[in-house]
């Protein structure tokens, strides 16, 4: 539950999770733990921004013993949870949490990737209709997490073709259809224009001034691929993770950029921010 208090200044921390709040290959979390600890202690708001869905995002935040909203599927949708406190639409919800869609488009992703297959002459394969153990392959989840990561109403990730044309090609297309294509650490996502991780954080930045109307609020954003520069041209304080010793080139606002590599660099990082 969340509580006021009279300070100078409140950070909420916006972050990507593969690859920056979890390690690329293991998707563990440990190495930031103390720093999670001190952020719960603060009642720091700590909300996901990721392109995972909302089964794979509850799992992880009920390890993490995180209780704020996060944004699901690339700012398809955000979810709040039910006893949350502030302003925002009650009205559609699914275990526990009041969900915020941002979009509702007439066609649904998995056919405009079809759409887009059948004008190229290649057929794309959609993250949807690969079976279970192909999602075991290309990502290394579990069974259970793979099954929790097909469970998509926002978007649709791609495996991307291997010439680049044809890629321009595809987001050229994905646009007259009234979507678009973002880049994340593993696969491509096809989202519907009026979404994006930098529309959903751009709502909860608002509704955080609200909640805490008089208490001057400092947004923290980290990412670590090019679908996060979307959100990360936004926050006060931008970081770019650095992943498998690469920084992503980022030609929006000046970052910070971490030394280490995934969630030691995350915390790290955070560390510097927030800690006395």
């Amino acid at each position: 539950m969340l509580w006021r208090l009279k300070q100078i200044e409140m950070y909420i921390i916006f972050t990507d999770l593969d690859g920056t709040l979890l390690d690329f290959d293991t998707y563990s979390f440990e190495k930031a733990r103390e720093v999670l600890t001190y952020i719960r202690k603060k009642n720091i708001p700590l909300v996901a921004v990721t392109s995972k869905t909302a089964a794979e995002v509850q799992q992880i935040i009920k390890d993490m013993d995180i209780c704020h909203p996060f944004v699901v599927e690339n700012g398809g949708g955000i979810l709040f949870p039910e006893t949350y406190h502030g302003e925002f639409p009650r009205t559609k919800m699914a275990g526990g949490y009041f969900i915020v869609p941002f979009t509702q488009p007439e066609v649904s992703p998995l056919e405009v990737l079809d759409a887009i297959s059948s004008k190229i002459g290649i057929q794309l394969q959609g993250f949807s209709r690969l079976t279970v153990d192909e999602v075991v392959s290309y990502t290394r989840l579990s069974i259970e997490q793979a099954q929790k990561a097909q469970q998509r109403y926002f978007s649709e990730p791609f495996i991307l073709p291997p010439l680049k044309s044809d890629f321009q090609k595809i987001i050229r297309l994905s646009q007259s259809l009234n979507y678009k294509i973002v880049e994340g650490g593993r696969f491509a996502h096809l989202i519907p224009k009026d979404s994006g991780k930098g529309n959903a954080v751009k709502y909860l930045i608002s509704f955080y001034q609200k909640l805490f109307s008089g208490v001057p609020l400092k947004s923290i954003g980290l990412g670590d691929s090019p679908n996060d520069f979307d959100f990360l041209s936004i926050t006060d304080i931008s970081i770019l993770i650095r992943n498998q010793g690469q920084i992503p080139k980022f030609a929006g606002k000046k970052c910070i950029k971490s030394q280490k590599l995934g969630v030691e660099g995350w915390a790290e990082e955070v560390r510097k921010i927030i800690f006395p």
